[in-house]
């Protein structure tokens, strides 16, 4: 009996009995059919578009982890779409950004950015995590414990929002406060409370693969040195318990939100990336894209950019 192996080129007259095998295979799906290889050719042969980009935008709209998010500005009907591979057109939206997109592409029409952050890799065990975080910082997150700081979860939504108008105000921070029903629909909110009162909070972007923070503050500004300090470990104890959360849901990665890459020490950003890298993320890039398809738009963007410099 001849057991050997070969490994032979399969001719399109096999195309039935090669398909059948596939579809009753366990991990059989439409990529090894020869289905893929007609599509491609039909791809190709109607050049509406790039082959590459095509493609892409083939795997992006089946990709379930992406997080969409519906704004409107003024008049303006925009998307943003997070966590994707990367960008793609969308069809009645006067605008589209993607964020935190793993893949840099040149396609037409998109504007890229680089964005520098730190991430930690989840699919690592938690006492590797926790083995790489700088001894300082594990310290300061039992001392958290010590101190009776509780953590909430999905909890003080009013009471974070407040808190983060104030902080950001005092800060001399434009802007960006999220809503609190923004924050139940897209993400979670981790909150530290000190004789049940609520000192710092954390809200993230989240979905099935990815969680990112988008936003934190706390009442560091309104205290003297001896609570800030117990806010600087609350702070850190908001980071481990976030980080633990992800791991249990089975997140892959744990993105800290942006990564400060210039040289001037004085920029307070310096001390926060002292922060984040007690934690032992790795750098790495990410990238956001925006389109816009309005002229009007366009000539807004424009103006604010001018009334704003």
């Amino acid at each position: 009996m001849n057991d050997a192996i070969q490994v032979v080129q399969i001719e399109k007259t096999n195309k039935a009995l090669w398909d059948e095998f596939i579809h009753s295979a366990t991990e059989g799906n439409i990529f090894q059919t020869f289905e893929w290889d007609r599509s491609i050719v039909l791809l190709h042969k109607a050049r509406a578009l790039n082959i590459n980009y095509k493609i892409v935008e083939f795997f992006q709209k089946g990709n379930e982890n992406m997080l969409e998010i519906d704004k409107k500005t003024f008049v303006f009907k925009n998307k943003e779409i997070w966590f994707a591979d990367c960008p793609y057109d969308v069809e009645g939206y006067d605008s589209v950004s993607f964020m935190a997109c793993k893949n840099k592409v040149d396609l037409a029409g998109f504007t890229c950015y680089d964005f520098p952050t730190l991430m930690i890799d989840l699919t690592q065990g938690l006492d590797a995590i926790w083995g790489n975080i700088k001894p300082s910082c594990r310290y300061h997150i039992n001392r958290a414990l010590r101190e009776g700081i509780k953590v909430r979860i999905n909890e003080n939504f009013d009471e974070f929002y407040e808190m983060t108008k104030s902080f950001r105000r005092k800060k001399g921070l434009a802007g960006m406060v999220v809503h609190p029903e923004f924050m139940k629909r897209y993400g979670t909110l981790f909150t530290a409370e000190l004789d049940d009162e609520v000192i710092a909070g954390i809200f993230w972007l989240e979905d099935e693969s990815n969680i990112r923070g988008l936003i934190g503050s706390s009442k560091r500004l309104d205290v003297v040195s001896k609570k800030a300090n117990i806010i600087g470990n609350a702070n850190r104890l908001l980071f481990w318990e976030a980080i633990k959360h992800a791991k249990e849901k089975r997140i892959k990665e744990f993105d800290f939100g942006g990564y400060y890459t210039g040289e001037n020490k004085d920029d307070p950003r310096h001390t926060i990336n002292t922060f984040k890298q007690s934690f032992g993320g790795q750098l790495i890039t990410r990238y956001n894209y925006d389109k816009v398809y309005s002229r009007t738009n366009k000539w807004a963007r424009s103006l604010y950019r001018l009334i704003t410099l």
